[in-house]
């Protein structure tokens, strides 16, 4: 029912605004407003931070949320707590890895978009100790740190 009245409000004002003469379009770059806006909410840490809780062998959870193929092309930061799970798999797998909402968590892509949206997510999932590496593989790589190709 509740997705019938959805529709039904949806159809409602697509029609209002087709007879008002509104115009209709998508913001192609709303994207970028939603992610500065993400960015502002979520925690970050950057390469020194991340290098410190891998080399320190500290209890969280390497997330890449980039596709198998791009981890083929590209390789991937080489850490014993690294986990892939596709951007799109996110919040189907989590439940794999992290087993409680205390999870410690870092996510990371390759040039950090994907990995902000993801981290996004996992907040709003209620993991509270979820983090965006905010430089990527490709931070990690320019500063010359071990990558497995």
């Amino acid at each position: 029912m509740r997705r019938l009245a959805r529709y039904t409000a949806t159809a409602l004002a697509f029609t209002l605004a087709v007879a008002s003469g509104a115009a209709l379009r998508a913001d192609p770059f709303y994207w970028q407003d939603q992610l500065a806006e993400i960015r502002r909410h979520i925690q970050h840490i950057d390469t020194a931070e991340l290098r410190r809780w891998v080399e320190g062998d500290e209890d969280f959870l390497l997330i890449d949320v980039r596709m198998p193929d791009e981890i083929a092309a590209d390789g991937h930061i080489d850490a014993p707590q690294y986990v892939n799970i596709p951007r799109g798999w996110l919040e189907v797998r989590i439940s794999e890895h992290a087993l409680d909402g205390e999870s410690t968590i870092v996510l990371h892509c390759g040039a950090a978009l994907r990995s902000a949206y993801a981290t996004d997510t996992l907040w709003r999932m209620g993991y509270v100790n979820v983090f965006n590496y905010r430089d990527g593989l490709n931070g990690w790589r320019d500063a010359g740190l071990p990558v497995v190709e």
